[in-house]
């Protein structure tokens, strides 16, 4: 039988597993449950029903040493693509050999140079802008903030999104516990839907920018070219459109671009790691693909100046984002 997990998400863990814990293969999570969390990756219920009725789960077991605070079995279950753990995180991160705030302890090669090349811009800029939300601290700001130099005078915390807050006196307690967090220049609440407290944030990275000379014309908005910004619309526009069903899962290229008076004609691939995001990013009969053209169409018109025909393909490149050749291809560095 297959394994519905793919095999890079877990091979460490039952390693671990067979040499500390009881492994069962099996069929132990629910039709329900599986199909629930499939359904959302975009795959239909008749695909589900043929991958639930040819693979299996995993099974583990770990019974812990006993004491008077720590007397039950720990049991995870893997399958239908996730793991289900049926214990406490506090009680997992003792023992288990990966980082629970990472998927089954993997850290894909786009993430690291992601990261990588944050932390090296962070050594050589003016002014850093951190942004949460103003409903308060998550394990992922968290995991910003530990990137950020300890001994730093140019980070601006801004608190957004304080339009949605019910009770605004409830910032106060939050600023002061940022400020033993992390020693920011300043704290900012905000609201980026509504634009307040905009010109106030800008007033603070103005205040730590040093004078000089200028390094760019005044009309010069980017140093990238315009292949570059067109690929980054188009992203940015799936992105928008897809919310979270495509967290950090699409590369874009641009497979042709033809310029002439008046006209451009652009051709561009949206490249995606799995099959059933391929029918994500499509939407019912093409609509999906059709309003995220659309969208980029009138944005690279307006930066072009002049007519853009547009075209916009879908193509699965498995494991894309965790493969070195692939992400220089795709400019990752």
């Amino acid at each position: 039988m297959q394994v519905r997990t793919p095999p890079e998400f877990y091979e460490s863990t039952l390693k671990w597993a067979r040499e500390n814990t009881t492994l069962e293969d099996g069929q132990f999570i629910p039709w329900e449950t599986f199909l629930e969390f499939n359904l959302s990756l975009g795959q239909t219920e008749e695909e589900n029903k043929k991958v639930y009725a040819e693979t299996k789960d995993w099974r583990i077991t770990y019974r812990p040493e006993r004491s008077g605070a720590q007397s039950k079995d720990v049991t995870a279950l893997a399958g239908a693509s996730h793991w289900q753990f049926t214990t406490y995180k506090s009680t997992l991160q003792q023992f288990l050999p990966f980082d629970m705030d990472k998927p089954m302890g993997q850290v894909r090669q786009l993430d690291k140079r992601m990261n990588d090349a944050v932390t090296a811009a962070l050594t050589d800029v003016d002014a850093i802008i951190l942004v949460i939300d103003a409903s308060g601290w998550t394990p992922a700001d968290e995991q910003v903030l530990q990137l950020l130099p300890r001994k730093a005078r140019q980070v601006i915390l801004a608190l957004n999104k304080t339009d949605l807050l019910e009770q605004r006196e409830k910032l106060l307690p939050l600023m002061a516990d940022s400020m033993q967090r992390y020693p920011f220049q300043a704290i900012v609440p905000v609201s980026a839907e509504k634009g307040r407290q905009l010109d106030e944030l800008l007033a603070e990275v103005r205040a730590l920018l040093p004078e000089g000379m200028p390094l760019f014309d005044a009309d010069q908005y980017t140093d990238r070219s315009a292949r570059f910004i067109a690929a980054e619309t188009i992203r940015e526009k799936a992105y928008r459109l897809l919310g979270d069903e495509l967290p950090y899962g699409i590369a874009v290229t641009i497979d042709r671009w033809e310029e002439e008076e008046g006209r451009a004609g652009i051709v561009a691939t949206l490249i995606v790691e799995r099959d059933a995001h391929k029918g994500i990013v499509i939407g019912k009969e093409g609509a999906k693909l059709r309003e995220i053209s659309r969208l980029a169409r009138a944005d690279i018109e307006q930066m072009l100046g002049k007519s853009v025909h547009l075209e916009v393909w879908v193509r699965v490149r498995k494991g894309w984002s965790d493969d070195p050749a692939a992400l220089r291809n795709l400019g990752y560095g």
